[in-house]
């Protein structure tokens, strides 16, 4: 099973190689599986370890696996000296990669973002290392390299490489900025309140992509230069929504979809930025305060508050990047605020104030709590 690309998701009651290949890799991680349910059945045993590895890897805790859970697992299977690290298309990735970066860092050679993706940076940190030691300047970490890292060990303290996000806020204003606005829908699994996995997702990706015109059309009315991931009837994996907004160099990521439960009582509003197990985004965190707090304010929403996650359009792309979750479309109330234009227009304006304070070089704000109609 490869960990690019999109995977359909497979929870309880699913048999076959995928679930023997998930309980493989979740045994060499130390997690326990019922002996009755190895290599046969996705049980409760099985559901409780990815809970447990969910929540240890900042994904959201459902128990269910997809791809983006399958891209971790993968990524945490790796220890440095496992393979052979090398620049390549697509890029590896791997906790193998992410400690590469982390020794790399921590002796004064600047491979950037500790994000576990093998990019120019690493290769370029590694090729310089490389150069210093006298060894062969290829650009390809290997037995030689790996023992020249072992025998110089960590000779200064460890250096918390920021992500290459926290870097790009340099010039204040929103005058000329580069908003990727990314619909989400197709594609992509929704945060959360998804139901079962072959839910189809077509009236999340309606409405979506009309907030995303709307909200296109205010950053543009403040100065700021909107961008669309991609155009209606289009699918794209996170992987590609990341490679989108990294190839555009844009200065902000919003994403916008919406939740569904079979529940009808079930609403609010949530947003999430980027958090993992080491770090988080500092400028994700306090865009999505004030996206949250700007979106209460103009709906009157139930807070559902904001959340630090590890999924692939928060963990891949390089700019300040936010998940805003315009509530349950199967709440009667959350669908107002998006299934009129008056209601699209509202949350169009709460997002580009928000944006627009961003890059004034607003601080985190207060704690956003739940506001009156």
């Amino acid at each position: 099973m490869a960990a690019d690309g999109y995977l359909k998701a497979f929870g309880i009651g699913s048999t076959g190689s995928k679930v023997g290949d998930l309980h493989e890799r979740l045994t060499d991680l130390g997690y326990s599986i019922a002996p009755p349910e190895f290599g046969r059945e996705y049980g409760e045993s099985t559901a409780a370890a990815v809970r447990e590895f969910q929540q240890q890897s900042g994904l959201n805790t459902d128990g269910i696996v997809g791809s983006e859970t399958w891209d971790a697992l993968v990524a945490a299977g790796y220890r440095l000296g496992d393979r052979l690290l090398y620049l390549r298309s697509p890029m590896l990735r791997g906790d193998d990669v992410s400690e590469l970066q982390s020794r790399l860092n921590s002796i004064g050679f600047g491979a950037g973002a500790v994000d576990g993706i093998f990019g120019e940076e690493t290769a370029a940190a590694l090729r310089d290392f490389q150069r210093n030691i006298g060894g062969t300047v290829d650009g390809v970490f290997g037995p030689e390299t790996s023992e020249a890292l072992r025998a110089l060990g960590h000779k200064a303290a460890p250096v918390a490489a920021e992500p290459p996000a926290e870097l790009l806020r340099v010039e204040l204003g929103i005058s000329g900025k580069r908003i990727l606005l990314d619909p989400l829908g197709l594609g992509c699994e929704l945060p959360r309140g998804h139901g079962p996995p072959q839910q189809p997702f077509a009236e999340e990706d309606r409405f979506s992509l009309l907030v995303a015109e709307e909200l296109a059309l205010e950053l543009r009315a403040r100065g700021a230069t909107p961008l669309q991931s991609r155009a209606a009837g289009e699918e794209l994996t996170p992987e590609e929504r990341a490679a989108v907004a990294n190839d555009a160099a844009v200065d902000a990521i919003v994403a916008v979809g919406h939740g569904s439960d079979e529940d009808p009582q079930v609403s609010g509003v949530a947003c999430y930025y980027f958090a993992g197990a080491s770090r988080e985004s500092q400028s994700g965190r306090t865009l999505a305060l004030l996206c949250h707090r700007h979106l209460l304010a103009a709906t009157g929403s139930v807070d559902c508050r904001i959340h630090g996650r590890n999924w692939t359009i928060l963990r891949l792309t390089r700019a300040p990047a936010v998940v805003v979750e315009l509530g349950f479309l199967s709440n009667s109330d959350d669908l107002s605020c998006v299934d009129t234009a008056a209601g699209r227009r509202g949350v169009a304006l709460a997002l580009g104030r928000a944006i627009e304070e961003f890059f004034a070089g607003a601080q985190d704000p207060p704690a956003p709590g739940r506001s009156s109609r």
